[in-house]
């Protein structure tokens, strides 16, 4: 008997905390081929993007603490930068594959992250 109320209080509760949890989103990301960017020229500058080729621009601030990701590994500002020149200076258009994405906080609209895919 006591193995049944154990069984059911155990259930219980995993049901209970399952249906407890919420999920509450900080931040939204917006992926896009390197060239549909515009990265800022400074810490601290905005970083500006087009969904669409006939979309508006979106133009976004960015901070001391923005991070800059190359292939998930983080790298000073100026590091990211050299790694987007040398992506521009290869043969052919191998910008078109590279893929940035970029996080915006959604309190603020302020860029909290960007990431490159090679």
């Amino acid at each position: 008997m006591s193995r049944l109320l154990i069984t059911l209080a155990l259930a219980l509760s995993f049901a209970t905390g399952a249906a407890a949890r919420t999920i509450i989103l900080l931040e939204r990301g917006v992926e896009l081929t390197l060239p549909r960017v515009k990265l800022p020229a400074a810490l601290g500058g905005t970083v500006t993007f087009q969904v669409c080729a006939t979309c508006n621009y979106n133009t976004h601030l960015t901070t001391a603490t923005t991070e800059y990701l190359v292939n998930g590994r983080a790298l000073p500002f100026s590091e990211f930068l050299r790694v987007v020149e040398e992506i521009y200076d290869r043969p052919g258009t191998p910008e078109d594959d590279a893929v940035v994405t970029v996080f915006l906080d959604l309190e603020t609209d302020r860029v909290t992250r960007v990431t490159l895919l090679p």
